[in-house]
C-alpha cells in the first residue's frame, strides 16, 4: 500500500516554518481541505456535463495543491483526469472511474492531514 503523504514534501514545508510566526503548515493544511471539497465536486459537474476543458482544468489545479502537501497519488489522479479532459471526446466512464478513486483518496488524504495537523 502507498503511503498516502509523501512525509519528505510535509518536511520540506515544516523547514519553511519561520520562528514565532502562525503555523505554515497547518494554514496550508486548513487551506487545502477547505478548497479540496469544491474543486473535486467542480470536477465531478465537468464529466457529468462532459465539458473536458473544464475537467482538465480543474484537475490541473488541484494537482498542484495535491503534490505541494504530498498527496502524490491523490495528484497522480488529478493528473490523470486532467489529460484525459485535454484529450476531449472521451466515454465518461473512464474518467468517472478515475473520478470516484479521487474521491476515494481524498478521504484517505484528509485524515493523514488531519493527523498530521494534529501534531
Amino acid at each position: 500500500m502507498m503511503d498516502v503523504l509523501d512525509m519528505n514534501a510535509l518536511e520540506a514545508l515544516r523547514s519553511l516554518q519561520e520562528e514565532g510566526e502562525d503555523d505554515l503548515l497547518a494554514e496550508l493544511i486548513d487551506l487545502f481541505l477547505e478548497d479540496a471539497p469544491a474543486r473535486i465536486s467542480a470536477m465531478r459537474a465537468a464529466i457529468a456535463g462532459e465539458d473536458w476543458p473544464a475537467l482538465s482544468s480543474w484537475a490541473h489545479s488541484l494537482k498542484g495543491s495535491c503534490g505541494s502537501l504530498g498527496a502524490m497519488h491523490m495528484a497522480d489522479l488529478c493528473g490523470t483526469l486532467e489529460a484525459l479532459g485535454r484529450a476531449g471526446v472521451c466515454p465518461r466512464a473512464e474518467p468517472e472511474r478515475v473520478q470516484r478513486e479521487l474521491e476515494a483518496q481524498f478521504d484517505l488524504v484528509r485524515e493523514a492531514l488531519n493527523r498530521e495537523r494534529a501534531h
